[in-house]
């Protein structure tokens, strides 16, 4: 990984600033983001509809959204990781790369949800830890291509010092992903019956379920991983000192004969 060459700036930086680099990166890399997102989100999204409303299958289709929830984001960190460093990063290799790191992510994700569930089944606290402590684990695995149970520890070690900025960086991404379902089954029933005039389904919160949240879902997958893998690199800035490396990269560039001045 070659710092010096990152189009980010490795930087302490807070949360809102990150989430708000977030939103500027996926409008700046908005072409490469909209192609895979009609590559893996819209088939996913049309599945899960078709089972809905095509076999009457709720539950089936809940499964499904869920399913993709924690597995669709893949393919959009692997893209963010690369933009970071690259302009020209093709859309269909890194497809590839996702369904072969797709099984061991399936794992880790398994993993995840049962330590989870069980810390949550004891009071509560465990499993926020658990929850906190882990939402890098599809970095980890996918990125530093750490085997799946040694992720858990390496998870540990990326939040040594920095629980606490990782926690506020939980509270808001978990916030975001709730708040953009809601939201977007709020927004499009009142456009339906506002400004369409069309009856619109039962609101997400009386029947459990409603094909505008599962929407809102999917649209906000893109930006939710954009944002986790720019906290994770803010994470890992802040306990490998990236800043300090980069700094150094650029002080050598410029010493460096025919370096800038």
């Amino acid at each position: 990984m070659n710092l010096g060459a990152g189009r980010v700036v490795f930087r302490h930086r807070s949360t809102m600033d990150v989430l708000d680099l977030a939103a500027r990166f996926l409008v700046q890399e908005r072409r490469a983001f909209l192609l895979l997102s009609a590559a893996v989100l819209l088939p996913a999204w049309a599945l899960v509809m078709l089972v809905a409303h095509g076999a009457g299958n709720w539950e089936g289709a809940l499964f499904l959204a869920g399913l993709f929830a924690v597995t669709a984001d893949l393919p959009f960190t692997l893209l963010a990781s690369r933009l970071v460093f690259d302009a020209d990063v093709p859309v269909g290799a890194t497809m590839l790369d996702a369904v072969r790191a797709l099984p061991r992510l399936l794992l880790g994700r398994l993993v995840q949800g049962l330590v989870v569930g069980v810390g949550l089944s004891l009071c509560g606290l465990p499993g926020i830890w658990l929850a906190v402590l882990l939402q890098f684990l599809p970095e980890v695995i996918a990125l530093e291509k750490t085997p799946v149970f040694k992720s858990f520890t390496r998870c540990n070690r990326l939040l040594s010092g920095q629980f606490g900025d990782a926690l506020v960086a939980w509270i808001w991404l978990t916030g975001l992903q709730i708040g953009a379902v809601l939201l977007f089954d709020f927004a499009g029933r009142t456009i339906l019956r506002d400004v369409l005039q069309i009856n619109p389904p039962r609101p997400v919160w009386k029947d459990g379920h409603s094909s505008l949240a599962i929407t809102g879902m999917f649209l906000s997958l893109p930006y939710l991983s954009v944002a986790r893998l720019l906290t994770y690199l803010n994470i890992r800035t802040r306990t490998e000192g990236w800043d300090i490396q980069a700094r150094f990269v650029a002080i050598a560039q410029r010493l460096a004969p025919g370096g800038a001045p």
